[in-house]
């Protein structure tokens, strides 16, 4: 998944490009009866476009309209995972809705179309949740990584001119018997000088 807002981005953007592929294929192989090399064909043709009203399509619908949804029936406490899941699915079915749309028009023929190509989403759900998903997180991943998005989350260790760990553990240490008290605690940290090493919780 994206570490950061730039990868996220990108992780749109390409898995989005895919699926507007994979869809169109789909729901244009069903309108003429063969998912076939002449569907991805069709839809390999078509994708500039669709690419452009479908990006523009799950920007400003799919994606916000999903994500009301699914925080109208996901409670607060819900795992990410689910929600994901749920977001991803009203995603495909939203964008059933669009590919009947581009396929059939604004006319009756695109709701009797799109009951037709809902069964599609059984298709591309999987393939996004288990293809089309991880291979997006991979080059976003690479290409992230080699842009140096991540620089700033990875963690900092500085150089050390040291090798063992006794070059720079404390050799002299104090202690109190366990049934000490407080009061003797306190006044060994303050004899030896070591206060200022606060004890934090």
């Amino acid at each position: 998944m994206p570490r950061n807002g730039k990868e996220g981005i990108l992780f749109s953007f390409i898995m989005s490009a895919i699926m507007i592929y994979v869809m169109a294929a789909l729901n244009y192989g069903v309108r003429i009866g063969d998912v076939g090399a002449a569907a991805w064909s069709y839809a390999l043709f078509n994708w500039p476009l669709a690419y452009v009203v479908g990006m523009i399509c799950d920007l400003c619908i799919c994606t916000p309209s999903s994500r009301a949804i699914m925080n109208t029936f996901c409670a607060a406490t819900d795992r990410a995972v689910w929600k994901g899941i749920t977001v991803k699915f009203l995603m495909v079915v939203l964008m059933t809705v669009f590919g009947a749309i581009m396929a059939f028009g604004f006319t009756f023929g695109a709701f009797t179309g799109f009951w037709r190509m809902f069964p599609n989403f059984t298709i591309a759900l999987p393939i996004q949740m288990l293809i089309v998903a991880p291979l997006s997180g991979k080059i976003v991943h690479a290409i992230g990584d080699a842009a140096g998005w991540n620089k700033s989350a990875q963690q900092h260790v500085p150089a050390l001119d040291v090798k063992t760990v006794a070059d720079v553990m404390q050799h002299d240490v104090y202690t109190v018997a366990s049934d000490a008290e407080v009061r003797d605690a306190v006044r060994m940290m303050l004899e030896k000088n070591i206060m200022r090493h606060a004890y934090r919780r």
